[in-house]
């Protein structure tokens, strides 16, 4: 009976010294694949973390999106709503590791209010008509810029560090 004890009290002994020495997370590299979007575009935030269950990314706004890391390693979509940088919590339950990255720029989208595009029942246009309708949106077209195409800034240098510290 006293081996059994003896036994019972060792296992305790362990579970509470592995509960005080609880692995840290550690996030070995945190990325955002773009640094300039579209309003109502996704960025594409690339990790890999260690000992962590999962990674929790808010935005300025406080918008959060919440992701399984037992993977280890993944590309995730993200639809933020504001720009700056991103705050992210890695957690494996136990502790957690706080860090950020970006920023990002939200460019916004050009309200239409309005264009001028000819008679719309093209079977009664004429020729005439068609060829304007085609040079009107020619020169809405030129007059939009491409927000697609926007370029961020340039890339650091490697021993720049990527994100700063909270």
């Amino acid at each position: 009976m006293a081996p059994v004890i003896l036994a019972v009290v060792v296992v305790l002994a362990m579970l509470l010294v592995a509960e005080k020495v609880a692995v840290r997370p550690t996030v070995e590299w945190m990325r955002l694949q773009q640094r300039i979007v579209c309003e109502g575009d996704e960025v594409l935030l690339r990790w890999r973390v260690c000992d962590a269950r999962t990674i929790t990314v808010r935005d300025s706004a406080g918008n959060s999106h919440r992701i399984s890391a037992r993977g280890g390693e993944g590309t995730t979509p993200l639809r933020i709503r504001s720009g700056g940088y991103l705050l992210v919590e890695v957690s494996n339950g136990r502790r957690k590791v706080t860090t950020a990255v970006g920023p990002v720029r939200i460019v916004p989208m050009p309200a239409i209010r309005h264009a001028t595009i000819g008679d719309p029942d093209l079977h009664r246009a004429s020729d005439g008509d068609v060829a304007d309708l085609a040079d009107s949106l020619h020169r809405l077209a030129d007059v939009l810029p491409d927000w697609r195409a926007a370029r961020g800034p340039a890339p650091r240098p490697a021993t720049d560090p990527e994100r700063p510290r909270p």
